[in-house]
């Protein structure tokens, strides 16, 4: 959740923020 939210005060780095994403639902479909 950091991650994502460092990366959400950066609009410009849309790319990172997609694959942030992707991690983070991945994430949490494991921790579920």
């Amino acid at each position: 959740i950091n991650l994502y939210l460092q990366i959400e005060q950066k609009p410009h780095k849309k790319e990172e923020l997609t694959v942030a994403n992707s991690v983070l639902k991945l994430a949490a479909d494991l921790i579920k």
